[in-house]
């Protein structure tokens, strides 16, 4: 079984057709799940209406706010003991035709990685992480400083949306996914300890589910050239990037949770 699943926020309720239909046109997911909690914990005055949804796409509606990882627990608790892939994306992501097929294929023969289109070492996040020479890490374009990333800031000022990008250049492990990109992984990857959410990660959900895969011993796989899905108009609604939650940048936000996670579980070091 193939389910599809991603959660989403009132302000880009109005914008997510064209994310979800796209999703919808994989042809390739058993359902695609939208999980809403019932009350939101940076929208007090959420009023509880639902957003329109395309046929093909179910709304799970939760109790709990698990912030942006409400895209992937609330589908691995409900799916647990079961053998379901569950691929887990972004809501302002506009996903090419295929995305979903090859993430499913390469993550049915690697059973017990997750696979992620993007990732990262722990390097980046963390002063004293593994080595950032292992020769399996995955490598990366370095979007942050090169000309198809600046190209890629004016496209979503201009026309609202960056252009597919293809990020790993040669495939292996990461440390740390982005969930931007699309993750597929198995309801059983994630125990209890993941729904235990601290502040100091409540924000950076790739950090916080990229360390439960890591103290339960599940790598995480970047294929090669794998589509990076174009942004949607939702991308430019209370996105997390340019949150400032308790007084951190996401930056810092990141390295707080990275090192968090480090000192707690004993992952990510030599």
């Amino acid at each position: 079984m193939r389910i599809i699943s991603l959660s989403s926020i009132p302000p880009r309720f109005p914008f997510l057709k064209e994310s979800l239909q796209s999703l919808v046109d994989q042809n390739v997911a058993d359902d695609i799940r939208l999980y809403i909690p019932r009350k939101y914990r940076r929208f007090p005055d959420y009023n509880g209406e639902l957003p329109e949804v395309p046929t093909g796409v179910t709304i799970c509606q939760i109790d709990e706010d698990l912030g942006p990882a409400t895209k992937i627990l609330p589908a691995c608790k409900e799916f647990r003991g079961q053998d379901v892939q569950i691929l887990f994306c972004d809501d302002d992501g506009l996903f090419p035709k295929g995305w979903a097929k090859r993430l499913f294929e390469i993550q049915t023969i690697r059973k017990d990685q997750a696979i992620a289109t993007w990732g990262r070492p722990i390097g980046d996040y963390v002063t004293n992480p593994v080595s950032p020479n292992r020769s399996s890490y995955a490598k990366q374009i370095k979007i942050e400083h090169d000309v198809q990333y600046r190209v890629g800031r004016i496209f979503q000022k201009v026309f609202g949306y960056i252009p597919l990008i293809r990020p790993m250049i040669i495939s292996g492990y990461a440390d740390v996914f982005f969930g931007v990109g699309g993750v597929v992984v198995k309801p059983g990857f994630f125990d209890d300890e993941a729904f235990n959410i601290p502040d100091e990660a409540w924000t950076v959900d790739d950090v916080w589910l990229s360390a439960q895969l890591a103290r339960n011993n599940i790598s995480i796989y970047c294929p090669w050239r794998l589509p990076c899905p174009r942004s949607s108009e939702a991308v430019n609604q209370d996105s997390l990037v340019d949150l400032e939650f308790q007084g951190d940048l996401r930056q810092v936000s990141n390295r707080k949770a990275a090192e968090y996670c480090q000192n707690k579980y004993g992952i990510w070091k030599n």
